[in-house]
């Protein structure tokens, strides 16, 4: 009905950011009259735009495929057809806090099938640390930062106000 659609959402652990690159998705697609149109939205932008396609492969069968820069069209008159498509990502990196994904189907059936799926990308540590002053004031103390780890030189800190214990430094280590 151009409104059905998959849902995930991507969280990154506590201390930790990722970055991605494509979405693949496999679709088998059930008969000839099997969705038309595939597009993938974001809460980026709280799914006001279609992300841009990399590209669509035929798997299995001979079904048409069309890319737009933003959606793919494919139609079929072969038997259970397969066909991937890519979506780049690029664009979003660094993230530390969720991202839902939609990825929708528009046709004059319900008659479809992700066969697999894939986020591409990395993850890496967040160096953003907010002090939390749980155990003492002591800058040096792990169990003070909000991600258990002590600022080093790459870090981001932040101090909010309102926290029980104000950090004091009684001792600078220098980084190694």
């Amino acid at each position: 009905t151009g409104n059905d659609y998959f849902e995930w959402t991507i969280t990154p652990s506590a201390c930790k950011q990722f970055t991605l690159s494509t979405l693949d998705i496999e679709l088998f697609l059930n008969n000839s009259s099997s969705p038309l149109s595939y597009a993938l939205r974001s809460s980026t932008n709280s799914y006001a735009s279609n992300i841009a396609v990399s590209s669509a492969t035929v798997l299995s069968g001979s079904p048409t495929v069309s890319i737009a820069s933003d959606s793919v069209r494919v139609s079929s008159a072969s038997t259970n057809p397969r066909v991937l498509i890519k979506f780049n990502l690029s664009s979003i990196t660094d993230r530390t806090n969720p991202i839902t994904f939609r990825f929708y189907a528009a046709s004059n059936s319900n008659s479809l099938a992700l066969n697999n799926f894939s986020f591409n990308g990395s993850v890496s540590d967040n160096n953003s640390r907010v002090w939390t002053g749980t155990t003492s004031t002591d800058w040096h103390t792990n169990s003070n930062w909000g991600c258990g780890l002590v600022p080093d030189q790459n870090s981001i800190v932040s101090i909010p106000s309102g926290t029980a214990n104000k950090p004091n430094v009684n001792q600078v280590n220098s980084p190694t």
